[in-house]
């Protein structure tokens, strides 16, 4: 697993498929940003 950051929140990312994992809030976090734009 890789790691990237987004607006703040690190996301793990497989180096292998690409796949993004979420840990506990961490999606919460990006749909809250998004939501006061």
């Amino acid at each position: 697993m890789g790691k990237i950051s987004k607006k703040g929140v690190t996301l793990d990312k497989c180096k292998k498929c690409g796949g993004i994992w979420f840990d506990r809030n961490e999606l919460d976090k990006l749909y809250s940003m998004e939501a006061r734009r």
